[in-house]
């Protein structure tokens, strides 16, 4: 129906949006010291890329890596042609017991990294645009996406790439005249409100006033059992969400932009109409959600790039919930769609986008919570030291699993290593490459040692909400910088007060039993997970679910893989072997020649979302081993590959 295909995009929207580390920093803020509380407040480094405005200076430690990036050259999979199907290189040489209702969200979860960037006519050795798209989702079997082809002639419309089931139109993908890419956009659009109650718990506080609360009753039948009646509390800001989560002090609204703005399709609608750079940013300028960075290039040789979706208009700090007198009757209202971020052919002639801040200026106006930009830096370090981009190369980097956070904590941990006596651990990260491929010793051996080393420092502050809990890894690197003088340092539990130094070694020392000589596909494996699949016997009879499979790629790493949100914590850091059901859900690289888009597609598992078809996981061995396939967009081209199914029933 209509009314569920904008409700898909209204739960990515939730999804995508940061309500999980606003609510957890209101506990921080009201069961922590100021100091410490500080160090979770987001903080965009310095030395990070912007999407506006390029390349900054990197930290220190950081290098580039790229100085022998080779091309890769064309070749054929058995049975296969090379226009078709090509195989990108491997490496580029550069919880709480009690529910909680919204962890139904992490069955379908979005989360919050994606990578996308476009380069111009003078990077690229055909002299065409290159698009290129990966978004970094939950790993589901069916797959999240699937790839179509749609021809309206009467309408002429005829675009191609990845949609959603129940969401009539192509969300990232390209059509005759333009291609683009996506990534979270990542506006704060959720604001939590302290509020007041009475004590009756049936009136709130509003402007000095006393003021009902609006109760709503939903019934919500279950088959199986009776009705089941459910009190919703509402504010005029929103509801009560303090009502059914944890680790929730006091009485908290909920602001939800999509709540306060129309919701529809025809931004979509019109971005895959698009015929032109102005129709792209004006389409862009239609969506109200979800927000999403989007990359274009077009067959004239153009490139662009628009921030799409509703802004909402704030005088707080939207990164910390806020009480009710300070926020009155709300937001005053949404960002102008022409105050958006926007460019056309910037002089460095590419774009990229990976989640990160769009400009400085922009800094905690539009979000605030962005993850640390390794994943920026490092494309935007590739695009800006080559001229002959190609497909090949474009999709190569899509892969690579060079790991920057590594350059950053590496030295510390062969330190820590060499004071225990483990030498031949210092000396397998004085050697390691920091790739994070299957294959490696020493990248587990660090990840385990980071890990380990972030529950010592910070666990014991939040052992009392470990669900809600986090620990950044923008404070990691502060608390590097700062020593034993950080105040995280110190264990709460004991007398004594702990020096940086020895929550160093007791991490080394665990990460060597941990890993025990493994590597780190033995230890770090992908699974696609099918809703039934859950149930371990129907999962054995039916084999709804697809891996597990060693994977390469970290935290951070263009071709990443993490298990759960890698920034929560446990008491005593993670236990090994990991199965992560989060990373790349699908690739695509486009190129605009003159003649149309020539695009390259796949996605993880496959086209079919019934387990005995052949077609359910067929794409998994190709996406495995780095290939990409072409989609065609004409009709004419679809149609030798079509074969048709004829059901009819037994009486005739």
């Amino acid at each position: 129906t209509p009314e569920a295909s904008l409700m898909i995009g209204l739960v990515m929207n939730l999804d995508l949006s940061h309500w999980r580390r606003d609510l957890s920093r209101l506990w921080a803020a009201t069961h922590l010291d100021s100091a410490r509380a500080s160090y979770l407040h987001p903080r965009y480094p310095d030395w990070a890329p912007l999407t506006l405005d390029g390349l900054r200076e990197p930290p220190p430690g950081v290098t580039t890596g790229f100085e022998s990036l080779p091309g890769t050259a064309v070749s054929s999979r058995p049975g296969s042609t090379a226009t078709s199907l090509f195989r990108a290189n491997d490496q580029v040489a550069v919880p709480s017991d009690s529910w909680d209702p919204f962890d139904v969200l992490a069955t379908t979860s979005i989360r919050v990294a994606s990578n996308a960037w476009v380069v111009g006519q003078s990077r690229t050795s055909s002299g065409n645009p290159i698009v290129a798209n990966d978004m970094h989702l939950a790993l589901r079997a069916p797959s999240i996406w699937y790839i179509a082809t749609v021809h309206a002639d009467a309408d002429d419309l005829h675009v191609a790439g990845f949609t959603l089931p129940g969401i009539p139109g192509v969300v990232v993908g390209f059509n005759r005249h333009i291609a683009w890419g996506a990534t979270n956009g990542m506006v704060d659009d959720m604001d939590f409100v302290v509020e007041e109650l009475s004590d009756d718990g049936l009136q709130y506080r509003d402007a000095g006033e006393w003021v009902d609360l609006e109760v709503r009753v939903d019934t919500i039948q279950v088959r199986g059992s009776g009705p089941v009646k459910h009190s919703v509390r509402a504010t005029r800001r929103g509801p009560l969400l303090s009502d059914v989560l944890e680790h929730v002090p006091g009485a908290v609204s909920a602001m939800f932009l999509p709540a306060h703005v129309s919701v529809g399709l025809d931004g979509l609608f019109a971005l895959n109409r698009a015929g032109s750079m102005e129709e792209f940013h004006s389409a862009a300028s239609a969506f109200t959600q979800p927000h999403l960075n989007l990359v274009v290039g077009s067959t004239n040789g153009r490139i662009g790039y628009r921030l799409a979706g509703s802004i909402p208009l704030r005088a707080w700090d939207g990164a910390l919930p806020v009480t009710a007198d300070r926020v009155g009757s709300g937001w005053t209202g949404v960002w102008p769609t022409d105050s958006h971020p926007a460019v056309t052919e910037p002089a460095r002639d590419y774009i990229v986008t990976a989640n990160n801040l769009q400009s400085m200026g922009l800094d905690g106006a539009i979000g605030a919570d962005y993850p640390v930009p390794f994943r920026a830096l490092r494309i935007t370090q590739a695009l800006a030291v080559r001229r002959d981009w190609t497909v090949e190369s474009t999709a190569s980097l899509q892969r690579d699993v060079r790991s920057l956070l590594a350059d950053r904590g590496v030295d510390r941990a062969v330190a820590a290593a060499r004071r225990v006596g483990e030498e031949a651990t210092a000396e397998l990260l004085v050697a390691w490459d920091r790739q994070i491929d299957v294959s490696s010793a020493a990248a587990p051996v660090f990840y385990m040692w980071f890990y380990g080393l972030r529950a010592r420092i910070a666990a014991d502050e939040w052992q009392a909400a470990l669900p809600r809990s986090f620990f950044p890894t923008e404070a990691m690197f502060r608390v590097f910088e700062e020593g034993d003088a950080n105040p995280w340092v110190d264990d709460v539990r004991t007398e004594e007060r702990e020096s940086l130094a020895e929550l160093e070694e007791e991490a080394i020392r665990e990460a060597v039993r941990l890993v025990n000589g493994a590597s780190w596909g033995e230890l770090h494996t992908e699974r696609h997970i099918h809703p039934l699949g859950k149930n371990v016997q129907l999962d054995w009879l039916f084999g709804f679910n697809i891996g597990p499979y060693p994977s390469s790629g970290g935290p951070n790493t263009l071709r990443p893989d993490a298990y759960k949100n890698w920034e929560d914590l446990t008491l005593d850091g993670p236990t090994p072997p990991f199965s992560s059901e989060y990373g790349p859900s699908e690739r695509m690289v486009t190129e605009l020649t003159p003649d149309g888009p020539v695009g390259f597609v796949l996605i993880p598992t496959g086209q079919s979302g019934n387990p005995f078809s052949s077609h359910y996981d067929d794409m998994l061995p190709l996406w495995r081993d780095g290939y990409l396939h072409r989609l065609p967009l004409e009709e004419r081209d679809t149609i030798p590959a079509v074969r048709t199914l004829i059901l009819r029933p037994a009486s005739t």
